[in-house]
């Protein structure tokens, strides 16, 4: 998890059965391994990671108003 700064928020391994959350307008960029085991709900919906998804990791941006887009969006 990347902010807006390029700074790392968050990286490592995280056991199943956690949640995190972060506040709108911190994210940048989101890279998630074995993304077929994770459930990402944006502004109240959950978010479709398929468009994003390479093998098992998906990678997307995070607007500042908080919309879902792809690395190059």
């Amino acid at each position: 998890i990347v902010d807006r700064k390029g700074a790392h928020i968050e990286r490592g391994l995280v056991p199943a059965g956690t949640e995190r959350r972060y506040a709108d307008g911190n994210l940048a960029e989101v890279t998630l391994g074995n993304s077929t085991a994770v459930d990402v709900i944006a502004s109240g919906s959950a978010v479709d990671l398929t468009p994003y998804r390479e093998a098992k990791v998906a990678h997307f941006t995070v607007s500042s108003e908080g919309r879902i887009g792809g690395s190059s969006d």
